[in-house]
């Protein structure tokens, strides 16, 4: 059993008050300073806990209970915790992420006149997007208006900040626009039983459930999007993004930027005819290396869709992105029944499938200084298409092709001659730095071939080799001290100015002679020269 001493008096609770208001009451009709000082030190120290939703996982939880039921015989203890919401917000048991999007546990907000009216903490200001208190038609202050940092249910309950101001002196802000001020309202009545359904766009009713889920699943779609792609409102927003989800158990979301996340949901439920054409234009406009986010927002709307009464936002989307043309050319293509391999277009994805590349390296041949490929572009949905005879031309080159130094391996020849061979002509890449941006220079295995031919196509079959014959490789120590690298000495082959001879039939310089006389002779000119 808990170790709290008999109390002397008790209090009634009010029909909308959370159970650390009311056993902070207990406490100061009991004379203690604190409620921590009531339950003599058997609850967690952490002045920011505020008790509001009953989990078993909890250390405090089964205390709290039995205090509630023995000492301060309160009949509906479910009542004082956040718990009760659940049934009408979430389908099944929310997951810790769900709670923290819904319910403020660490953190706290009040109405200054609510307060000083009647003072309790009403149950309803710890719902996440409840932000406007709809009686006195002002927003709900979260942070101390002298040091700026976020208020704890400990702090409003205190009537002191812990810089030493006093909260129940603070001016609350009403100017509170009126369509947000309405849209508050509708969810107050949902999740208090006033109203059992909110009307959308004339044609249909959605029940307290149906309006819960589609604000969870709208939720996720808009969380993080820019709220500048959005008509304002007129409230003062930190930040960039909108923020439906809470990031950690100990953030803060800023009061205005989460009334304007649930003023935008809202919309998005009962006006989206007007609302998602938004969403849609800024998630189609997603750069394509961002396309997963996109991605995973329209899986969510496709399960809206599919959804009871889903049918509303798939009209909703069909409108916005006017897809009655699309679904003309859809027919219109279905009834040619062209086969895949005769299609002149294709996407950028079917491209990346047919090259076998990454999108990166494909986004590279057709943008910037190495582009290669033609790109159609489809402003309006920002999607590309390729013409497939390039593709496949580029794809027939690189099938079979080498790199350079797979290349230099072949020939027989150092790595360093690499460059000197491209520069000088003698073989033409159709890839690297210089031509499209690659990293490596690639050769076609048409190129190779003709090299090949080229340097060794006239070259004489030799058995073996006598005292008239030197190596390629001993003949390029010879022409170095003139001035006559390994790659002028193949151009002298490949023009016929010097005749050379192969030990077996492997065409690279390993196995190729040449005539002693012959490289005396070039020599000779060299050095008169």
């Amino acid at each position: 059993m808990i170790k709290v001493k008999p109390l002397i008096n008790r209090c009634v609770p009010y029909a909308d008050e959370s159970a650390y208001s009311l056993l902070h009451r207990l406490a100061k009709r009991n004379y203690y300073k604190n409620i921590y000082r009531l339950f003599n030190k058997e609850l967690p120290t952490n002045s920011r806990t505020s008790f509001s939703y009953s989990d078993e996982n909890t250390s405090w939880t089964g205390t709290i209970f039995n205090f509630l039921k023995y000492e301060a015989l309160i009949k509906d203890i479910d009542s004082l915790f956040l718990n009760k919401f659940n049934s009408k917000i979430f389908k099944e048991e929310p997951t810790v992420i769900e709670r923290a999007a819904f319910y403020v546990a660490l953190k706290g907000r009040y109405c200054p006149e609510c307060m000083s009216e009647c003072f309790y903490y009403r149950q309803i200001w710890d719902i996440s997007f409840v932000t406007v208190c709809i009686k006195h038609k002002n927003f709900l202050i979260d942070t101390c208006g002298n040091c700026g940092k976020s208020l704890t249910i400990f702090n409003i309950m205190s009537s002191v900040c812990l810089c030493g101001n006093r909260l129940d002196r603070h001016q609350p802000n009403k100017n509170v626009p009126n369509n947000l001020l309405e849209a508050q309202a509708t969810f107050k009545d949902l999740l208090l039983n006033r109203e059992k359904e909110v009307q959308v766009n004339r044609k249909y009713s959605l029940s307290v459930n149906e309006y819960f889920y589609f604000f969870r699943m709208f939720g996720s779609i808009v969380e993080n999007l820019p709220y500048s792609i959005f008509p304002e409102i007129g409230l003062m927003l930190k930040g960039e993004r909108l923020q439906y989800l809470a990031n950690g158990k100990t953030s803060h979301r800023d009061i205005y930027l989460l009334s304007f996340t649930f003023y935008l949901i809202h919309e998005l439920i009962i006006n989206p005819f007007e609302m998602l054409r938004y969403v849609i234009s800024y998630l189609d406009g997603v750069q394509r290396r961002y396309k997963h986010r996109r991605s995973k927002r329209y899986r969510i709307f496709k399960e809206i869709t599919i959804s009871p009464k889903g049918e509303l936002y798939l009209d909703a989307y069909n409108q916005s992105v006017n897809v009655k043309q699309q679904v003309k050319f859809n027919e219109f293509r279905r009834q040619l029944k062209l086969p895949k391999e005769e299609k002149v277009y294709i996407s950028f994805n079917e491209a990346v499938a047919l090259l076998g590349v990454g999108p990166k390296t494909l986004n590279k041949l057709m943008e910037g200084e190495h582009k290669i490929f033609t790109v159609l572009k489809e402003e309006r949905r920002n999607l590309s298409l390729l013409i497939k005879s390039e593709i496949l031309d580029y794809k027939s080159k690189r099938d079979g092709s080498l790199s350079l130094t797979k290349f230099l391996d072949e020939l027989g020849m150092k790595r360093t001659n690499g460059k000197k061979l491209i520069q000088r002509g003698l073989i033409k890449p159709f890839q690297g730095p210089d031509i499209d941006g690659n990293r490596y220079y690639i050769i076609s295995k048409k190129e190779v071939e003709k090299f090949f031919d080229e340097v060794f196509g006239n070259a004489k079959i030799i058995e073996q080799v006598g005292g008239n014959f030197i190596s390629f490789n001993k003949a390029i120590l010879k022409f170095n001290r003139y001035g006559i690298g390994p790659i002028d000495m193949l151009e002298l082959i490949k023009d016929n100015k010097m005749n050379a001879y192969l030990m077996g039939s492997n065409r690279n310089v390993r196995q190729l002679y040449l005539s002693i006389r012959e490289v005396e002779e070039i020599i000779a000119v060299a050095k008169d020269n």
